[in-house]
């Protein structure tokens, strides 16, 4: 609160979508550059997580920490 520096947000949204009653989130580990799909309902809470894989299967890094939307 008082004299403490604002630590940097873990997590970044890389973009978001809602389908039907359902969000939709591609987040990214800005410590380790590791992108995740994140799914919630009506917005109010997430409820499923997993690490985006590219088209071979391997997971998907982000080389550069994206700014927060």
């Amino acid at each position: 609160m008082f004299g403490k520096e604002k630590k940097d947000q873990r997590f970044a949204v890389k973009e978001s979508h809602s389908v039907g009653p359902y969000s939709l989130w591609v987040l990214c580990d800005t410590a380790t550059g590791v992108n995740y799909l994140a799914a919630g309902g009506n917005g109010l809470s997430l409820s499923s997580i997993t690490p985006l894989l590219d088209e071979n299967g391997t997971v998907v890094i982000d080389k550069t920490i994206p700014e927060t939307i």
